[in-house]
């Protein structure tokens, strides 16, 4: 059944609450829909699907306006989320130089400054449209998945890793140079801002060689290095291994937000859907944090969510059956037609 806005989980609601600055009065409602709608839709997440699992008097025409021409910034709500995870992270990183300070020996002199590590991870991924010939910025990438060039989006983006909590970056979208001189917009190249001097410029450096195949090695070996002389082996492997959570994060995004159900058409358009599930992406992660479940994922937070909707909109019928409100008045303000209520 569609839910309406007053099903929002509180705390969903004090998320979405942080990022009025960003909108407009009529745009934050919209916002708050389309997270509403990915955190519900177990269909595909295109415009028409979100729409469908809300209980709202939403028109698919306001929605593609939502995304394509009303005027708000990626930029500042990515800086806004990024605001949002340093002000919950603050207490963990102080309580971590607390702990690096106590367990300093107990020397002469000055104690050494604690370090709180944190690190940046960044990667690309391809959303293969095989049928989007008009999408903007469509081109042809290699992917990694299906191992050979495909017609699609190249998504590129970043993930920030401190403390064992994650906080995604702004999404970019790759072009090739020929698609931007058609489309009459820059290009940049998505390697050029991640390595700005060559290896002979680096410092010493130690080398990690890995093999996944030793019946292929010139196929499967990987080089890695680090400026860091003194690290050991595995823990350099230990580092190398956070780097798949940036590959969690892509998977999260595709499978449990949709970052790749797009159906609509500018480059505007799908950098702000990708935006926006990066952003509700940041919410389920500081929900996974606070609950400090080992084992907890952020798909486990988005059911736990669709359940507390659930019971708010049990809630909801319950006290407008008590006002004395008919059946159609309810399923008039839910959005659905007389007869043809589902489950």
């Amino acid at each position: 059944m569609p839910k309406p806005l007053v099903c929002l989980s509180e705390q969903l609601r004090q998320f979405a609450e942080y990022f009025r600055p960003c909108f407009s009065r009529r745009q934050w409602r919209y916002f708050v829909i389309v997270l509403l709608g990915l955190v519900e839709c177990e269909e595909r997440k295109t415009l028409t699907g979100l729409r469908r699992v809300i209980g709202e008097s939403v028109s698919l025409s306001g929605l593609s306006r939502f995304l394509n021409q009303w005027c708000w910034s990626t930029t500042a709500l990515a800086h806004r989320w990024w605001s949002y995870f340093c002000e919950r992270m603050s207490e963990p990183v102080r309580a971590e130089h607390v702990r690096l300070k106590a367990a300093q020996p107990h020397r002469v002199g000055r104690p050494k400054e604690t370090v709180v590590t944190g690190f940046l991870i960044f990667d690309d991924s391809v959303h293969t449209k095989p049928k989007g010939r008009v999408m903007g910025g469509l081109g042809r990438h290699y992917s990694t998945t299906e191992k050979k060039v495909v017609s699609g989006h190249c998504l590129f983006s970043g993930l920030y890793v401190l403390l064992e909590q994650r906080c995604p970056l702004e999404p970019r979208m790759y072009c090739q140079k020929r698609v931007c001189e058609a489309e009459g917009v820059p290009f940049q190249s998505k390697y050029a801002h991640l390595v700005p001097s060559g290896v002979r410029k680096l410092r010493p450096t130690l080398v990690l060689m890995t093999c996944h195949d030793p019946e292929a090695p010139l196929k499967s070996v990987r080089y890695w290095g680090s400026t860091v002389m003194e690290l050991t082996a595995q823990a350099l492997v230990d580092i190398l291994a956070v780097r798949w959570e940036v590959e969690t994060c892509f998977e999260y995004g595709k499978d449990l937000l949709g970052s790749d159900h797009y159906q609509v058409m500018t480059r505007q358009a799908i950098l702000r859907f990708w935006t926006l599930t990066a952003c509700l992406f940041c919410f389920l992660e500081a929900q996974r944090a606070a609950a400090q479940e080992a084992t907890l994922t952020c798909g486990d937070v988005r059911r736990r969510l669709q359940q507390e909707h659930q019971r708010n909109l049990l809630q909801w019928l319950a006290e407008a059956l008590q006002e004395g409100r008919s059946v159609d008045q309810i399923c008039s303000q839910l959005t659905i037609e007389p007869g043809k209520v589902q489950g």
